[in-house]
């Protein structure tokens, strides 16, 4: 999946073995800002803040990065 970002959304495991996909999603602001969302059979989170290189990161760093706001 590429998101309208043009940036492809990352699988991922967390250390407790569940899978989580992460992606970008626009907030809709002016500034064309965007958002990371988790999203996992367990629930989603979103992250307001992040690095531009997120889809380069292991799945421990994406993991910690899904605990931002």
């Amino acid at each position: 999946m590429t998101t309208e970002h043009g940036v492809a959304a990352v699988h991922f495991r967390a250390p407790n073995g569940s899978q989580w996909k992460v992606f970008e999603m626009p907030t809709g602001s002016p500034d064309g800002a965007a958002s990371l969302i988790f999203s996992s059979d367990e629930g989603f989170r979103r992250v307001r803040e992040f690095p531009p290189d997120w889809n380069a990161l292991d799945s421990r760093s994406l993991w910690e990065l899904s605990w931002s706001r």
